[in-house]
């Protein structure tokens, strides 16, 4: 198993919200630099009354097959509800996302590494090229999700 995420391998991250709009101090590609103690992917507030997820969105740019996600959060600002998903190259420019089924990311409310196997789906279902993650409830009483690391092993397919 190897790191999957790693900028150096021409992996890319994207996210629907990012704090005050600062993509250099709180950008979906902070999560993925393990050489930065410091970097991290802050999400802005949620707008009252929205049940819009914060989706992140990872493109390996090459075909691999996800055997783990391992997250990072800041306590007080962790995704309660995660839902992950997988798709390939995007045909006739739409991107059909596939639920990963019988994969369960519920983070606990702690500053520690966690790690989440994907196991639970049939190898076919993680073998991508893109794996989006939805968070659908944070413990922030404002709906912020912030991510130290993310992390995402695997085998190249």
């Amino acid at each position: 198993m190897k790191l999957l995420s790693s900028p150096e391998s021409g992996t890319t991250a994207r996210a629907s919200s990012v704090l005050n709009k600062n993509t250099k101090l709180y950008g979906p590609m902070n999560a993925l630099d393990s050489s930065n103690e410091t970097s991290n992917w802050n999400s802005d507030a949620v707008p009252s009354g929205s049940h819009d997820p914060i989706i992140y969105t990872v493109n390996f740019g090459r075909n691999v097959e996800i055997q783990e996600v391992r997250i990072q959060f800041q306590g007080g600002f962790v995704a309660e509800e995660c839902t992950a998903y997988t798709a390939t190259e995007p045909c006739n420019g739409e991107i059909a996302w596939k639920e990963l089924d019988n994969v369960h990311i519920e983070p606990e409310d702690v500053n520690e590494m966690q790690t989440f196997e994907m196991s639970g789906a049939p190898s076919s279902a993680r073998k991508c090229t893109m794996l989006k993650l939805s968070f659908e409830a944070s413990s922030d009483f404002y709906g912020r999700v912030t991510v130290y690391k993310l992390e995402i092993w695997g085998e190249d397919a």
